[in-house]
C-alpha cells in the first residue's frame, strides 16, 4: 500500500528492496521499550504511517492515534488503518495544536515519533500529550541529550540505544507548552 501510494504522493525515498529493514524492522524497535498496561498511544508526524502502522499491528491491544499534519497523508493513513483493521484511527492536525486540546492533552500513555524534528523540539510535542506516568520514546540520531529539558517538561530523558531516547513524564506540563513551532524552532528548550 505504501509504494502503490508513493506513486502519486511522496511518502517515502526508500526503495521497496530496502524497506523491510529501514522502514518496517526500525520502526518495530520501539515494542521492546512500550511500557506495560499501554492502552492508547499517539505517533507524532505519523506521515508514511512509520511507525505507527507497524506499531499498531504488533501491538494490536493499543489503541494508536496517528497524527499527521498533511490531509493527503491523513487520507492514506485512513485508507490502511481501513484496510488492515487496525485498533487505530489518523487525526489531521499540528501537534502544538492537538497538546492543547483538552481532548488530547495528557491523554496518552505513549508517544512515539520516528521523523518528526530535532529532540529539544519532539520532546516539546511530546510531553504535553503525555498523561503523568506516560512515555516518549522517539528516534533521535544524534549523540547528545539535550540539557535542561526536565524541568520545563516535567520528565526524565534517557538513552535506550544507539538511536532511541526515551522520556517518562513525571508531572504535569506547563500550560505555555507546546509553543508555536516557529518559537520551539527559534529557542528549543535545553541545549545539547
Amino acid at each position: 500500500m505504501l509504494y502503490a501510494a508513493n506513486e502519486t504522493m511522496n511518502l517515502t525515498a526508500v526503495p521497496r528492496e530496502e524497506a523491510l529493514v529501514r522502514h518496517i524492522e526500525d520502526s518495530l524497535r520501539v515494542v521492546a521499550h512500550i511500557p506495560e498496561g499501554a492502552r492508547l498511544a499517539i505517533d507524532i508526524g505519523s506521515g508514511a504511517g512509520l511507525p505507527g502502522i507497524p506499531l499498531a499491528i504488533a501491538r494490536p491491544e493499543i489503541e494508536w492515534v496517528l497524527l499527521e499534519s498533511r490531509a493527503k497523508r491523513c487520507d492514506f493513513l485512513r485508507s490502511v488503518v481501513d484496510e488492515l483493521g487496525l485498533n487505530a484511527s489518523a487525526v489531521c492536525g499540528r501537534a502544538e495544536e492537538l497538546g492543547r486540546d483538552v481532548a488530547h492533552r495528557e491523554r496518552y500513555e505513549l508517544a512515539v515519533a520516528r521523523a518528526l524534528a530535532p529532540l529539544p523540539i519532539a520532546l516539546e510535542l511530546a510531553a504535553p500529550l503525555l498523561k503523568v506516568g506516560g512515555v516518549a520514546i522517539l528516534h533521535n540520531r544524534d549523540r547528545g541529550l539535550p540539557e535542561g529539558i526536565r524541568e520545563p517538561l516535567k520528565g526524565e530523558l534517557s538513552r535506550l540505544d544507539d538511536e532511541l531516547v526515551r522520556f517518562l513524564k513525571i508531572g504535569a506540563t506547563d500550560s505555555k507548552y507546546p509553543r508555536r513551532w516557529a518559537a520551539m524552532e527559534r529557542s528549543p528548550l535545553g541545549a545539547v
